[in-house]
């Protein structure tokens, strides 16, 4: 009994003295509105749910967005829909290093669905979706300034 505990003993200090190597954290950003959106919201939650990387290693981030105060790194936002559309949609880009470079809000008076990022050889960006309410007057379907 008293080998097998020397044993146990001697593993434990064995494992206890191996170096852990952690991964840390190069950059995280913030984006996001001031909402407080809920499961029932007619989509997502804000959540980043598609990311691609270039052969240049930009970083492409499509998420959802709340409608208030909405921003990505700082940099304020439109949100297009109205009171009862919840969440639009932002397109981000990043270079490696953090640095933001452009984002771009899809929305509209209804609720949009967008799919997962897509990226060729020349690193051009593909996105398929639908807009819903495409005949709403006050608020268009649209992304950014493109009605």
């Amino acid at each position: 009994m008293k080998t097998i505990n020397r044993i146990l003993i001697l593993l434990i200090l064995l494992f206890a003295s191996v170096p852990t190597f952690s991964q840390s954290w190069q950059w995280g950003k913030r984006g996001g509105s001031t909402d407080q959106l809920d499961n029932n919201s007619g989509g997502r939650q804000e959540e980043v749910f598609s990311i691609v990387t270039d052969s240049n290693k930009n970083i492409y981030i499509l998420s959802t967005m709340g409608v208030y105060f909405p921003d990505v790194d700082g940099h304020p936002k439109t949100n297009f829909g109205d009171d009862t559309t919840q969440i639009d949609y932002v397109l981000s880009s990043f270079a490696c290093d953090g640095t933001y470079r452009w984002s771009k809000v899809f929305g509209g008076g209804g609720r949009e669905r967008i799919h997962n990022l897509q990226i060729d050889a020349e690193n051009n960006i593909y996105i398929a979706g639908k807009f819903g309410n495409c005949t709403s007057q006050f608020y268009p379907p649209r992304i950014e300034d493109s009605i």
